[in-house]
């Protein structure tokens, strides 16, 4: 009735390329695997190509992107998240992915579990940054404006939507190089063009290593070695993407954003008119 796939990214040889062929090689990598799978099933006999309407599911998608429990933690990987499912937005019928390390275990009996960071997920308060790429996407409208690399407009009513990612595959393991890290950062200015003249409030979301990203707040507050009712608490209070709202007045009919987008950050841009 239906058909299923897995999707394990670092299991995937990746290209080595310093202009960012990586990156795409990286978000192409589930597509591929989609295609793969259509294109097993036609050779099998079965009626799906590329063009089927059967259903079809990823299943077992590792987010975590590691092989233990301190690369499921330390490298971000917001945007690659949200450019994956921007990649499969009507390729595949649903998403199943996983909320630790212990899917991979059943596999490989040595593994180790990946301990309390990987189990982040919808604990409690504290949320994985996969929490908060499905909360951003949750919030685009359904009206599809314009997509190319790195962001994504739409609209909902009068409101207006722009996600913006910086998406980049580094190395798991490179992810404890700050000098690396802060190389990839990227400045972002995006200009609204077209909009009617007039005052709009403007939310602003940020998702980052930082801002919502849980390794490094962990970290501070002793990773695995501390973990009692008030760390929680402290963690439940600090780990959320920043939010601020302030007033934009269109001139021209248009909008200019200027962001800086640190690696796999994501900014979202919610608009409302005023007027």
């Amino acid at each position: 009735d239906f058909f299923t796939f897995h999707a394990v990214p670092n299991h995937i040889e990746m290209k080595n390329n310093k202009n960012d062929m990586a990156c795409r090689y990286y978000a192409e990598s589930i597509c591929k695997l989609l295609e793969n799978t259509l294109y097993q099933l036609k050779a099998a006999g079965g009626q799906a190509d590329l063009r089927r309407r059967e259903e079809i599911f990823l299943t077992d998608w590792n987010t975590l992107f590691g092989e233990n429990k301190v690369l499921s933690g330390s490298f971000f990987r917001a945007a690659l998240i949200v450019e994956n499912i921007i990649h499969l937005n009507q390729k595949v019928d649903g998403i199943g992915y996983w909320l630790n390390m212990k899917s991979q275990s059943r596999e490989n009996k040595g593994l180790e579990g990946g301990g309390i960071l990987s189990l982040f997920a919808m604990y409690e308060r504290i949320k994985r940054p996969l929490y908060y790429c499905l909360y951003f996407m949750g919030k685009l409208g359904t009206e599809m404006l314009s997509k190319e690399e790195g962001y994504l407009l739409t609209r909902e009513g009068n409101q207006i939507q722009l996600l913006l990612y910086n998406s980049n595959y580094l190395d798991p393991a490179c992810s404890v190089d700050e000098y690396l890290l802060k190389s990839q950062s990227k400045e972002v200015t995006a200009v609204l063009k077209g909009v009617a003249k007039g005052e709009y409030k403007v939310r602003q979301y940020d998702l980052n290593k930082d801002k919502g990203g849980i390794y490094n707040d962990f970290l501070r507050v002793g990773g695995d070695t501390i973990w009692d009712n008030e760390t929680r608490e402290y963690l439940e209070k600090v780990i959320f993407p920043k939010f601020m709202i302030e007033k934009i007045e269109a001139e021209n009919n248009e909008i200019i954003f200027k962001s800086i987008l640190t690696l796999n950050a994501c900014k979202l841009y919610v608009l409302d008119p005023l007027y």
